[in-house]
């Protein structure tokens, strides 16, 4: 009887137990589906809307303007309300009020709970417990409403049992510095008596591993809501090394980054920056162990600098232009020089890599600035500031070298040794080059290059070539002077220390050097205003971006409007509004247009002595030249002063036939009507 009643007290123990558990479960899981809930509402041209059972009307109040909807969200007025109800208890509130242009911020009260308002654009925040609040607008002001926020009770006695997570991140590429990103998941709940639920939006997300590492390749995402918890697959990913920040030693600054940390006056300190040397300021000191350089990006002269002041370093007496350095301190502005102060030191440096040496004229626009060169090549012109070489096709200017003596142009082989560089994007070989007679050098005869006008673009397969250019200069300049329409007769006084820019057709510009005498300018000029054409024999080059020839060695004149030009244009174009010699057409304001356009093209007074020399054969011409002049009384530009014709219409000075007959009628009349006003005095004087 005993052991009977041991073993149902025991079993009524463990029945008691068993039930006890699942009371405690079914607890904690309803204490789960308890948890505040949010509705989001974005604004939509409606007075009143609904989201997740908690419902926003919006009304005129006690106001004089309702509510109004725009584009961007709904304009709010003095005294305008907000209501909020739900049937579940209401937590709290977040607005996104915007303040509207010049437009006072309109205060906010609440119907209940505590309500804090922004001073201006911003977030105005309430908390409490209500089913429903009314939000008044202040006696004056407006605002703008675009998107708000509903915290509300869960309310419902509904148990979450579980969750799912499907879908994949979207993002799978981090780095270390980066968080996982759960985009792409959705977080599905299902409830016992309302069944599956997305809960996407209100699940918190955690990780495993917790952050990236180099060393993962997929993630496991967990999403929680209250005590439930649930987790996605394996989500595979690809993660790299973050790349450490600008100006520390694994990320050194580039030149641009170093002087924009400069500007800004932050990350200045203990700094990392990388370049190319590209100028070594000064020599390195054996005295003080520094040396202070240049470097760029690019390694050039003409892009952005930062300079390494007084480096001393172990690579401080060997650094030199080509090297690619890093170099180590604290940056700052001195004038107008971005510079690492004194005592920096180059941590790393690689060395320029040496240059082929360049036999060729046309390959050093092709190879390294920098290259040793060893050309050999015709002597063909000297300025001012060096010479020039052609190896045939190509050419090259020597800055600041000199042709040994007795050299000739176009006639002696020279040897240059030296150096190649850029000045202003133009290649030439650097000052200090060694130049020798070669009389065994083979070189080809120097051919000539005609622009062709696409020369416009920096194309370097065209530069230094040889070529002989005709056409009409249009126009002369000095330092920004045009002296095209200042000229008035006389050749001004020019500075020839400074540079001639010659536009020939329009287009193509022609650079004089320094060397340039007062002769060849004064020759210029003629060439210009007699409208003649010029031959000149030059080099193709470029200055900075622009296209030009770089060293003119002949500059001679061509036919320019002669007069037999004259003569012919007179008879071919007089003759389509004359008949013949004796017969002309009653066409007269054809004749002086044509007649003016003649006279445009002045002659020279050689030329004018040319035409009225009887000992050739313009007579026709003259013949008909002093008809015309006669007859009609047309500017006698030639100085050939032929007799009037009588009955000739006398054009002159843009008088035409019908305005000299007007000024006789005028005239007629006004003489017979002082005649008349005369005798009526007479007549009225006579009376008395």
């Amino acid at each position: 009887m005993n052991k009977l009643f041991s073993k149902v007290a025991t079993l009524s123990v463990g029945l008691a137990m068993a039930i006890g558990v699942g009371v405690a479960v079914g607890s904690k899981e309803a204490k789960v589906a308890k948890a505040d809930e949010t509705a989001d509402f974005i604004l939509s041209s409606a007075d009143s809307i609904t989201v997740d059972g908690v419902t926003a009307s919006f009304a005129k109040g006690d106001g004089s303007t309702a509510p109004t909807w725009y584009e961007a969200g709904l304009r709010l007025y003095a005294k305008n309300t907000v209501t909020i109800s739900s049937s579940d208890s209401i937590t709290g509130v977040s607005f996104n009020w915007e303040k509207q242009g010049k437009k006072d911020f309109a205060s906010v009260t609440a119907s209940a709970g505590t309500y804090t308002h922004p001073t201006t654009t911003g977030t105005g925040s309430w908390s409490g417990s209500a089913n429903s609040i009314t939000f008044t607008l202040g006696t004056s002001g407006q605002l703008q409403l675009n998107t708000f926020s509903v915290t509300y009770s869960g309310g419902s006695t509904d148990v979450l049992k579980s969750i799912t997570v499907s879908g994949a991140m979207t993002k799978t590429e981090y780095t270390t510095a980066e968080s996982w990103d759960a985009s792409g998941l959705v977080a599905t709940g299902t409830y016992q008596t309302a069944g599956a639920k997305d809960i996407t939006d209100k699940v918190t997300w955690s990780f495993n591993p917790a952050t990236p590492s180099a060393s993962v390749t997929s993630v496991v995402a967990t999403a929680t809501l209250g005590t439930v918890s649930g987790s996605s697959s394996a989500q595979a990913v690809t993660v790299t090394e973050a790349p450490a920040d600008p100006g520390t030693e694994g990320n050194p600054y580039t030149v641009a980054q170093a002087r924009a940390a400069i500007d800004a006056g932050s990350g200045t300190s203990n700094v990392y920056a990388t370049g190319i040397v590209s100028e070594i300021v000064t020599a390195y000191s054996s005295q003080y162990s520094n040396v202070t350089f240049n470097f760029s990006t690019d390694g050039t002269t003409t892009s952005d600098q930062l300079q390494a002041f007084r480096e001393k370093s172990t690579y401080s007496s060997t650094v030199k232009v080509g090297d690619t350095v890093v170099v180590y301190g604290s940056l700052t502005k001195y004038n107008s020089t971005y510079e690492f102060g004194a005592n920096c030191e180059i941590t790393s440096l690689t060395p320029a890599p040496v240059p082929e040496t360049v036999t060729t004229i046309k390959d050093i626009y092709t190879s390294s600035i920098g290259s040793p060169v060893e050309i050999d090549g015709y002597f063909v012109g000297a300025v001012s500031d060096g010479i020039y070489l052609m190896d045939g096709e190509y050419g090259i200017f020597v800055y600041r070298g000199t042709a040994p003596d007795g050299a000739v142009v176009n006639e002696t082989k020279l040897h240059v040794a030296g150096t190649s560089a850029t000045f202003n994007n133009l290649y030439q070989i650097a000052q200090g080059a060694t130049i020798t007679v070669n009389v065994s050098a083979e070189v080809a005869t120097p051919i000539n290059y005609t622009l062709t006008g696409s020369e416009s673009t920096a194309d370097l397969s065209v530069a230094s070539r040889r070529m002989l250019e005709k056409g009409a200069i249009s126009k002369i300049t000095r330092d920004g002077t045009d002296y095209t329409s200042s000229y008035e007769g006389e050749v001004p006084t020019v500075d020839t220390t400074k540079d001639i820019f010659l536009t020939i057709n329009d287009v193509q510009v022609i650079y004089k050097k320094s060397d340039v005498t007062q002769a060849v300018f004064e020759v210029l000029f003629g060439y210009l205003l007699n409208g003649k054409n010029v031959n000149v024999e030059s080099f193709t080059g470029f200055f900075k971006t622009e296209f030009q020839l770089r060293f003119s060695s002949v500059v001679e004149a061509t036919a320019g409007y002669t007069a037999e030009n004259f003569a012919q244009d007179l008879l071919d174009k007089t003759d389509v509004v004359c008949k013949g010699y004796d017969g002309v057409k009653d066409n007269k304001e054809a004749l002086a247009s044509v007649w003016l356009a003649l006279q445009e093209n002045v002659l020279s007074d050689e030329e004018i002595a040319r035409f009225n020399d009887k000992n050739n054969d313009f007579d026709a011409a003259r013949a008909r030249y002093d008809y015309l002049v006669g007859k009609y009384g047309l500017t006698d530009f030639l100085g050939r002063n032929p007799a009037p014709i009588p009955g000739g219409a006398y054009y002159r000075d843009g008088i035409t036939d019908n305005n000299n007959t007007m000024i006789i009628v005028i005239s007629i009349a006004a003489t017979s009507a002082l005649a008349f006003t005369m005798l009526l005095v007479f007549k009225k004087k006579k009376q008395k």
